[in-house]
C-alpha cells in the first residue's frame, strides 16, 4: 500500500537556513486520512560529530511526529492527514554529506523508510525524497572539534576522526590492536618492549625475565586457564611452564563490582531516562545492596565490537559479574557469528575471574519465523551450558511471533519504560548474593521425593519467599496427593494476601482463585498417582496458564488472578492452615522469575530443566526433617519445610525422557484391577509384578523373576 504524505517538522531555529514542507496525507487504497508516527533522524556523514547549521549544534537530532495519534514519545502532534515541517537544508549543515532518515510507522499496514535531502526552496515531499544517500565528507572547523584538555585525536578503522581521553600520570601511550591506548610504563629495554607490544595479540601478556626486559615468549588469551579464590578475590592464570600471574587482586573490603556490557537496550535506549531503563533500575537496586555497577554499553555494538574493547572497557574494572547484553540484530541475525563471539566473550570473562550472566533475547517487531527460531535456539543452547540467563522473552514478547507485547515498546527494537521495568523484574537479584561454586543445571538432574507426614491440615506446607515481588513467574513440580480431596498442591501469594492455587478439588485437579474455579480439568488428583503441575503468570497481559503432565489445560486473564507473587507454598497454602496436604508428596519443585513458554513446560515435564531466570529449585536430595531446604538454583532465595516432614525414596518416573537408561518407581499398593484409575505412564510394582498404565484407567502387568 502506498500513501501520499504531508509533513511539517516544527521547532527548528528560525535563523538557520531552512525549507518549509507542506503536503496532504491520503491513503491511496480506501481513501481517508493517514495516521501514524514518523521518526525523522539527521544522519551524520561517517558518524562524524558534531553537526552544525550555522552556530546551532544538531548532534544527535531526532524527532517523532504523530499524525492523528498521540503518545508520550511524540515531539509534535497534528490532526490526521495534515502536517507541516521546517527542516534545515542539508547543504548548509557541516560537515557536508548529511541526509535525513524518515521511518514511517502507520497505525495499520507495514512500516517503511525513506531518505530525505532538503534544499532551499523545497516545499513538497516528492522534492526531498532521495534515491541515493549523499556521499559524505568529513570536514571540521577548529571550533567544532571542542576537544577536552589532554584528549588525542586519531583515525578509526572507518577513517573517521575520534579521540582518546587523557591518561593518568605515569602512563605511556602504546598501540593496542592498531589504535593508541594508555598503559603503565614498561621498564627496561625500550626497543624490545616496543617491538613486542607491536605484535601482541588481543589480551596477550608479556613475561618478565627478572631483568626488567620483557621476554619474547608470551601467553595468549587462549592459553589461559584460571582458578578463582573467592576469599582472596583473585584469579591465578596458569599457562605453559607453570607460569602464574595474578590477573585480578582487590581488597576484600571493597564492594563487589558488576559490569553491564552490551548495546543500545543495555545503554537505556527506549526509556525516558536512564534511571527508568532496566540497567538503571538494576543499578539502583544493586547499589543499595552494596555493589558498584559499571555500564560501558554502546548502542549498535555487535559481539565483535564487544570483544574488541573488552580488555580496555571491562577487564580493568576487575568485575565479579559481567552481564552480556548484546542485541542479536547488531550481528545481522547471524546465529553462527553471534554464538561463536558469545563463546569467546564468556571465556574472556571467566579468564579474569568474573562470572558471566546472559541477558536473554527480547522482542523485535522486524523478525520473521526464521529469526524467531534462531532466537529460540539461542535460548535452548545457553540453557544447556549451565550459565546464568535472564529470561526476557516470555514477559515482553509474544512467543508465537517474537514481536513485542502491546504497550511495552518504543519502536521495533527498543522497549519503553514499561518494557524496561519488566525486564529488570525478570533478573533474579539474588544471583549476585551467592559465591557460586557449581552450575544449577548440574545439580538438579536427579530428584528425590519429600513426603509430608502431616496428620492434620493445620501443619504448615513448604514455603518459598522471594526477595522482592515477581510480576511474571512460573511455578512447577511433581505432586502426589495423600489420598484426601480438596487440598492445595501449589499456593501463590501476593503482597495483599490474595492467593491463587492449583488444587485437588473434588478429586480433580483445577486452578482456583478467590472467586472459585478458574480453570478445570478432568485429571484425577486423588488417586495417589504422580502428576506434573505447572502454572505460569504473564504480568503484562495478566494471563495465567495451567499445565498438567506437560499439556496446556487452559488460560484465564485478569481479575483476582493478576497476582504479583511474593511467596509460593508447595503442598498447601500460605494464607490458611485449612487446605494443606495430609501425607502429600513432592519432587523437583521449581520457581522462575519469568513466564515460561509451553515448550519450556514440556521440556521440564520431560526431565530437562531450563535455568534462565530460575529463582528457586530443589532436588530435595539433602532435605532435613525440619528447617531450610537446600536451594539448588544460583540464588539466595530460601525455602522452609515444616517439622512434620520426612524424606522418602526416589523421584517419580518422568515420561517422555529420551536420554534415561533407567528410572526408579516408588512402591505402592497393587492396582485393584486392570481397570483401576490411572494416568498413562504411571508405574507401580509389588513383590510379584510390575504394573504399567499404558492407557487411561488401563493397567498391564508382567511377572518379576530373577536370573
Amino acid at each position: 500500500m502506498r500513501f501520499f504524505l504531508t509533513f511539517f517538522l516544527v521547532g527548528l531555529a528560525a535563523h538557520a537556513q531552512t525549507a518549509t514542507i507542506s503536503d496532504t496525507i491520503t491513503a491511496s487504497v480506501g481513501g481517508g486520512n493517514w495516521t501514524g508516527r514518523v521518526t525523522v533522524t539527521l544522519n551524520s556523514p561517517g558518524s562524524a560529530q558534531p553537526l552544525y547549521s550555522g552556530t546551532t549544534s544538531l548532534a544527535g537530532w531526532s524527532a517523532t511526529y504523530c499524525v492523528g495519534v498521540t503518545g508520550g514519545d511524540c515531539t509534535a502532534t497534528t490532526a490526521a492527514g495534515a502536517f507541516a515541517a521546517t527542516l534545515y537544508t542539508n547543504d548548509t549543515i557541516t560537515p557536508a554529506g548529511t541526509s535525513y532518515s524518515a521511518r514511517f510507522q502507520p497505525t495499520r499496514g507495514p512500516q517503511w523508510s525513506e531518505t530525505w535531502t532538503v534544499s532551499a526552496g523545497n516545499t513538497k515531499l516528492y522534492q526531498i525524497r532521495a534515491t541515493t544517500v549523499p556521499t559524505p565528507t568529513t570536514t571540521f572547523t577548529a571550533g567544532q572539534l571542542a576537544l577536552a584538555a589532554g584528549r588525542i585525536l586519531y583515525g578509526n578503522s572507518s577513517g573517521v576522526a575520534t579521540s582518546l581521553a587523557a591518561g593518568t600520570n605515569g602512563q605511556v601511550l602504546a598501540l593496542s590492536g592498531g589504535y593508541p591506548a594508555w598503559t603503565t610504563n614498561i621498564s627496561g629495554n625500550a626497543s624490545t618492549a616496543t617491538a613486542l607490544a607491536s605484535t601482541l595479540a588481543s589480551g596477550a601478556i608479556l613475561k618478565g625475565q627478572g631483568t626488567g626486559i620483557p621476554a619474547a615468549s608470551i601467553m595468549s588469551e587462549s592459553a589461559i586457564t584460571s582458578t578463582y579464590d573467592s576469599t582472596a578475590r583473585t584469579v591465578a592464570a596458569i599457562t605453559d611452564g607453570g607460569l602464574a600471574r595474578v590477573i585480578k587482586s582487590r581488597p576484600s573490603t571493597e564492594s563487589k563490582r558488576i559490569v553491564i556490557y552490551g548495546s543500545s537496550v543495555a545503554a537505556g535506549s527506549g526509556a525516558s531516562t536512564y534511571a527508568n531503563s532496566w540497567a538503571g533500575i538494576f543499578s539502583t537496586a544493586m547499589t543499595a545492596k552494596g555493589y558498584t555497577v559499571y555500564n560501558p554499553s554502546i548502542g549498535g555494538n555487535s559481539t565483535a565490537a564487544l570483544i574488541a574493547r573488552f580488555w580496555t572497557d571491562v577487564a580493568p574494572v576487575s568485575p565479579d559479574f559481567v552481564i552480556l547484553a548484546s542485541g542479536f540484530p547488531n550481528d545481522g541475525y547471524d546465529q553462527t557469528t553471534y554464538l561463536a563471539n558469545m563463546h569467546r566473550l564468556i571465556k574472556m570473562i571467566e579468564s579474569i575471574g568474573a562470572i558471566p550472566v546472559i541477558f536473554g533475547q527480547y522482542g523485535d517487531n522486524t523478525v520473521d519465523a526464521t529469526i524467531l527460531r534462531k532466537k529460540q535456539e539461542i535460548y535452548a543452547y545457553f540453557d544447556k551450558t549451565g550459565l546464568l540467563i535472564a529470561d526476557m522473552f516470555g514477559s515482553v514478547a509474544d512467543p508465537a511471533t517474537g514481536y513485542w507485547l502491546p504497550g511495552v515498546y518504543t519502536d521495533s527494537l527498543h522497549p519503553n519504560d514499561t518494557g524496561h521495568a519488566i525486564m529488570a523484574a525478570n533478573i533474579p537479584y539474588t544471583w549476585f548474593d551467592n559465591a557460586i561454586t557449581a552450575r544449577a543445571a548440574q545439580r538438579i538432574k536427579t530428584a528425590s521425593v519429600l513426603t509430608l507426614s502431616n496428620t492434620s491440615t493445620s501443619q504448615s506446607p513448604i514455603l518459598v519467599t522471594l526477595d522482592r515481588p515477581a510480576p511474571s513467574w512460573t511455578v512447577a513440580g511433581w505432586f502426589r496427593d495423600g489420598g484426601t480431596a480438596d487440598r492445595a498442591f501449589i499456593g501463590i501469594t501476593n503482597s495483599e494476601g490474595n492467593v491463587v492455587r492449583a488444587r485437588n478439588a473434588g478429586g480433580l485437579i483445577d486452578f482456583a482463585g478467590a472467586s472459585g474455579v478458574l480453570i478445570s480439568s478432568s485429571v484425577n488428583g486423588q488417586g495417589r498417582e504422580w502428576h506434573h503441575i505447572a502454572i505460569t503468570h504473564q504480568g503484562n497481559t495478566k494471563t495465567n496458564s495451567l499445565y498438567i503432565d506437560g499439556a496446556l489445560i487452559g488460560t484465564v486473564v485478569g481479575g483476582s488472578t493478576a497476582v504479583t507473587a511474593t511467596a509460593f507454598a508447595f503442598l498447601g497454602r500460605s494464607d490458611t492452615n485449612t487446605l494443606n496436604m495430609i501425607g502429600g508428596s513432592i519432587a523437583m519443585p521449581l520457581v522462575y522469575r519469568a513466564a515460561l513458554t509451553a515448550n519450556d513446560i514440556k521440556q521440564i515435564y520431560s526431565g530437562s530443566i531450563p535455568i534462565r531466570s530460575l529463582e528457586w529449585a530443589s532436588s530435595l536430595s539433602q532435605t532435613p526433617t525440619a528447617g531450610m531446604i537446600r536451594n539448588d538454583a544460583d540464588t539466595s532465595v530460601s525455602g522452609v519445610v515444616a517439622s512434620a516432614s520426612e524424606w522418602t525414596g526416589p523421584a517419580p518416573f518422568i515420561p517422555n525422557a529420551t536420554t534415561a537408561t533407567q528410572f526408579s518407581a516408588a512402591a505402592s499398593a497393587t492396582p485393584a484391577s486392570a481397570t483401576s484409575a490411572c494416568t498413562t505412564g504411571a508405574v507401580q510394582f509389588d513383590a510379584s509384578y510390575i504394573y504399567v498404565c499404558h492407557a487411561t484407567n488401563t493397567w498391564k502387568r508382567a511377572p518379576l523373576a530373577t536370573w
